[in-house]
């Protein structure tokens, strides 16, 4: 049955067939010659009522109506339960970091970048009424979550890349469980990256930085210290936290330690 809201058609698909000759095309019913007709009849029209009180809902709370929006809450109201789990995006995403997090090339830093950005998502649907589910993965979606990044959330290409990458690890993740219903949409969403501007203190600058009275503000210096380990080691500062005397030689001067860097 295909029916027109607001110039779109939104289809669905019932599961029987009846040929050309047992369809009303003019009332988008089955005719009522047909088997078991009244019974299928009465299930077409409440997903025509279901259909039209999301519509006018929707108005009322300001919700951008597009024919995407109507078809997957169509898709909600007609898998419930259990199965509509493995449709719903935040559950399935929650499924993701747990399964991530028990794996040994995740860190506690990795780990928050990914909760991250799932609020990213959380806020961009909330924000622009756009919503986000597995069946809208599509080009649509990631030029209106790349703008919203950007525009929005004021980031840079980089960081939004970042971003990007992190939602194509889950939608990887999605597409080897068969969550997906698009998954040739994944390859298209490009990760943003710019180019870097190196700048480089000189030792001069480094004595500057040194010689600045901190006693009354102690964060600051401790700040200041770590920032000093940084420079004269090139520890990454998500490396700082591993820092304590177990991995301090003090006879060789080296500190040892394992980075983990993975998304």
């Amino acid at each position: 049955m295909q029916y027109p809201v607001f110039r779109a058609k939104v289809k669905i698909q019932y599961g029987h067939f009846y040929g050309k000759k047992l369809w009303d095309f003019n009332k988008e019913r089955i005719k009522q010659q047909a088997n078991n007709a009244l019974i299928l009849n009465n299930e077409l029209e409440k997903l025509r009522n279901y259909i039209v009180q999301t519509y006018y809902e929707g108005l009322g709370a300001n919700v951008n109506i597009t024919k995407e929006y109507l078809q997957s809450k169509l898709n909600d109201y007609r898998n419930p339960g259990a199965v509509n789990d493995k449709r719903n995006f935040y559950k399935v995403f929650d499924e993701f970091l747990k399964y991530r997090k028990g794996q040994p090339n995740c860190s506690q830093a990795i780990y928050e970048k990914y909760i991250t950005t799932r609020n990213h998502l959380k806020n961009f649907q909330k924000e622009t009424n756009f919503p986000v589910s597995l069946d809208l993965m599509n080009p649509e979606f990631y030029n209106k979550f790349i703008s919203y990044l950007t525009n929005i959330v004021k980031m840079r290409n980089s960081t939004a890349g970042t971003n990007i990458r992190i939602l194509k690890t889950f939608l990887n993740y999605c597409l080897d469980k068969k969550y997906l219903t698009n998954p040739e949409f994944i390859k298209s969403f490009k990760v943003l990256s710019e180019k870097s501007t190196l700048i480089a203190l000189t030792e001069t600058d480094l004595q500057k930085i040194d010689i600045i009275d901190l006693e009354l503000v102690p964060r600051l210096a401790k700040i200041r210290d770590l920032f000093y380990i940084q420079v004269y080691t090139g520890i990454r500062i998500s490396d700082l936290k591993q820092i304590n005397d177990n991995i301090i030689d003090l006879e060789y001067n080296e500190i040892r330690l394992t980075t983990k860097k993975n998304i």
